[in-house]
């Protein structure tokens, strides 16, 4: 039986071992996820989160000094805005009038203003503020990337939930298919014993969870197989003492049929011939009946009946005189 197998395992351990490799599976991802972003910050692909508030420390010096500051200074990753140091109005750039509210509540208090990952620098110049607002996430350095994808965060991002998803699909789908194998089996067995085909061999699992089902199945096979083979004996029986009881009547309807016949040939009135005439017809239908009985009691098929158009007028006819 299966409960003896060494090593055998249970559906826990194969839990385990499923939930132990899912883990495992995970944190390789994600150490390979920051095994990469390393890469691309190394290699220069994308550029730290700090990165463009270093470029703008950079920039100030040259900003602070120049005669006036135009548009084609200001690198790509950045906008700016020059604020009059009197009335704090906007006289040129691109930052937006509603990015610029808080920056101009704390531009003679703090130099650098952070606000939803964006970073603004102040720079004080001879009548004037310039402002350079840049972005505080990672981002691609490539000005093509920049344009068409997400920034760099979210991308990479999508790119994990992605690996993590086909990851969890491709371990969980190898998990189920080794249970649904255990599962097959089971239908198998369990169709054999549906068709009473009961001389198989059962292939166990070495899950004893489903062993322990399998033995189960076996007891029932073996309770069946003990009950039909039971059932067919009986049946042997019965058709044998039935064979041999329809043999014997067969003597005496013989010997009824021969005495009738004589009386036949002998002389009688109309009266003891009619009367004849029913013994032997009698007689036929038994030994008709008998044949019938000694076919089924030799042959597993059941009684052939085969039917056919009739006169009702000639069956009528048939009962009267059986019945007077």
């Amino acid at each position: 039986m299966g409960i003896g197998f060494k090593g055998q395992k249970t559906l826990l351990r194969e839990l385990i071992k499923y939930m132990v490799t899912l883990c495992i599976s995970l944190v390789v991802l994600a150490l390979l996820y920051l095994f990469i972003n390393t890469i691309a910050m190394n290699t220069g692909f994308s550029h730290p989160a700090n990165y463009n508030e270093r470029e703008a420390e950079k920039l100030a010096p040259k900003l602070e000094n120049t005669a006036k500051v135009t548009a084609d200074m200001i690198p790509d990753t950045m906008s700016y805005a020059i604020l009059d140091k009197e009335t704090k109005q906007k006289t040129a750039g691109t930052i937006k009038e509603k990015d610029l509210q808080l920056v101009k509540k704390k531009i003679e208090k703090k130099p650098y203003v952070n606000y939803k990952q964006k970073g603004y620098l102040v720079i004080d110049r001879n009548e004037e503020y310039c402002i350079l607002q840049y972005s505080l996430r990672a981002d691609f350095s490539s000005p093509l990337l920049r344009k068409y994808l997400p920034n760099y965060e979210l991308t990479s991002i999508c790119i994990l939930i992605v690996l993590l998803i086909v990851v969890i699909s491709i371990i969980t789908t190898y998990f189920a298919n080794r249970l649904r194998k255990h599962f097959e089996t089971l239908n198998v067995i369990t169709r054999y014993i549906k068709e009473q085909n009961l001389q198989f061999t059962p292939e166990f699992t070495h899950i004893k969870e489903f062993d322990d089902v399998i033995d189960s199945l076996i007891e029932m096979r073996d309770a069946l197989r003990s009950s039909l083979e039971a059932q067919w004996r009986l049946e042997k029986n019965k058709k044998e003492q039935i064979g041999a009881l329809a043999h014997d009547i067969k003597i005496p309807i013989t010997i009824i049929k021969g005495n009738a016949e004589l009386l036949s040939l002998s002389i009688q009135s109309e009266e003891q011939a009619e009367y004849t005439k029913y013994i032997l017809g009698a007689g036929n239908q038994i030994e008709q009946y008998i044949s019938q009985l000694i076919h089924l009691s030799r042959t597993e098929d059941s009684l052939t009946i085969h039917l056919k158009k009739a006169f009702v007028d000639k069956l009528t006819e048939t009962l009267q005189k059986d019945i007077s």
